[in-house]
């Protein structure tokens, strides 16, 4: 059972690559405030190595690529240009459970 792939539109595939890409942009520039939360969250005093900071921050980049392919197929099943709160909101459950395995 192979993963379906949607053909979209050029204006669309452009217009949400062009939002993709600013959010990804922007998630770079704000790295180290995730850094700071991952170890907020962390249960305890726990010392994290350098090595694991880099695997989780880049699991968690993974999940939100993922999260946001989702919400842009959602997007466009919608025959929406624009990716809303609604539509990541209807895709997160899937997805959270994909990224659980």
């Amino acid at each position: 059972m192979g993963a379906r792939q949607t053909v979209l539109p050029a204006s669309v595939r452009t217009s949400a690559y062009v939002v993709i890409q600013r959010n990804f942009i922007d998630m770079l520039n704000k790295a180290p405030r995730l850094k700071s939360t991952i170890k907020t969250k962390a249960k305890g005093n726990i010392n994290v190595r350098p090595a694991s900071e880099a695997m989780i921050e880049l699991l968690t980049l993974l999940f939100l690529n993922s999260l946001a392919e989702e919400a842009k197929a959602k997007a466009f099943e919608e025959k929406s240009a624009t990716i809303r709160a609604q539509h990541v909101r209807a895709v997160s459950k899937k997805v959270l459970k994909k990224a659980r395995g």
